[in-house]
């Protein structure tokens, strides 16, 4: 069954009431892939998080959590793509008894055709989730009130990065 997602902040180790100064950026779940392809997205998240933590882009935007969708069929009525949200300033939440802090935080999701990342083995998964995950920041040029940050240098950062991890 699919990974809830009680906090994407979470899924990065971020304590609450943690403050920020870089850029957090983590992919968060809503899989039922198998076969060792939840790790495989979760060893993403965390050098992405890694290399975007010393990272800063304008004031609008610190944290980027993009939700990786990826059920059987059967599933997929309970897994819609969410509408991008961003969330301007400090904000506390408490979800499944967890609190934790959010900083001008963007949330999206994509989602993957199960039907071929279930069969991908671990090189073509990873090469076809980068281009998803690249293709798929494109929502944030549609949000209005990201106007302190630098699109391009993000992209780039982002692009370049993609291009040398495994």
């Amino acid at each position: 069954m699919a990974t809830p997602r009680p906090s994407a902040a979470l899924n990065v180790g971020i304590h609450k009431n943690q403050e920020f100064k870089k850029m957090v950026f983590a992919l968060t779940l809503e899989t039922n892939l198998g076969g060792g392809r939840n790790s495989w997205i979760h060893d993403l998240s965390e050098k992405l998080g890694s290399h975007f933590a010393e990272k800063s882009f304008g004031d609008d935007l610190k944290e980027l959590f993009i939700g990786i969708i990826a059920v059987a069929p059967e599933f997929d009525f309970f897994f819609k793509i969410r509408k991008p949200k961003y969330r301007q300033g400090k904000r506390v939440h408490n979800k499944y008894g967890t609190s934790f802090t959010t900083v001008d935080c963007v949330e999206y999701d994509v989602k993957l055709d199960f039907s071929l990342y279930s069969k991908y083995k671990q090189d073509e998964f990873i090469l076809n989730l980068k281009k998803e995950i690249l293709s798929s920041i494109q929502v944030l040029k549609q949000i209005k009130k990201l106007k302190h940050f630098d699109f391009g240098a993000f992209e780039g950062e982002l692009r370049d990065y993609l291009k040398v991890i495994e």
